[in-house]
């Protein structure tokens, strides 16, 4: 009788025993599952970032590496004159390569090969003893679509186009190239009366017709 008694106690620990266990695995394997999800979940958003990192890195880098294009029309002697399509920031030695380079009876001398290119420009190369006159302007890139907007430009017009102007004749297109020449682009329009016969009064009559870019 008492054997028995000890064994349905025996079997009663067993089962206990057992009960814990089974439970102690239910909540480790619960953990586990929990800590493997969150762990997985972690790693999802941190290549999804990397991803969008990668990709905006990859979008920025286009936009960097693609340069805007422009388009210059090269006259005169070169080996190639035509129209060009150029890299904004580009200089005028690039497209002058490009057009095959100078011929022999180019004026190299009076060309700013370092200057800068810019869209719709039209550059004029001179030759040897070519007179300044129709084409020619001081700083030595020959632009000659500078008057799109009705107005002179005064820092790269001709003798021939300032005489264009009211109340300009020879004499005074020619010195306002010599102040051109001697003192560089003028920074404003109201820097013409710095010019030698051109006061307030002729002045005010140009002001509308003229713009120095």
């Amino acid at each position: 009788m008492n054997q028995i008694k000890w064994l349905k106690k025996e079997n009663a620990w067993m089962l206990v025993t057992i009960g814990c266990l089974l439970l102690m695995v239910l909540i480790g394997g619960s953990f586990f599952m929990k800590s493997h999800n969150q762990a997985k979940s972690d790693t999802d958003w941190l290549f999804l970032t990397e991803s969008k990192d990668i990709e905006s890195s990859f979008e920025d880098e286009d936009a960097q590496i693609l340069p805007q294009e422009i388009v210059v029309d090269l006259k005169g002697a070169v080996n190639m004159p035509g129209i060009y399509l150029m890299s904004d920031g580009g200089r005028v030695y690039e497209v002058i390569e490009k057009a095959g380079g100078l011929r022999e009876d180019a004026d190299e001398q009076r060309v700013n090969l370092a200057a800068l290119l810019k869209d719709e420009m039209v550059l004029y190369i001179p030759t040897e003893g070519e007179m300044e006159g129709e084409e020619a302007i001081a700083a030595g890139i020959f632009e000659l679509n500078e008057r799109d907007d009705g107005k002179v430009n005064i820092n790269t017009a001709t003798e021939s186009e300032l005489q264009q102007l009211s109340g300009v004749g020879p004499a005074k297109a020619g010195q306002i190239i010599q102040y051109r020449e001697q003192n560089g682009p003028f920074e404003k329009i109201e820097d013409l009366k710095k010019v030698s016969g051109i006061g307030e009064k002729s002045f005010e009559q140009l002001r509308e017709s003229i713009k120095a870019q």
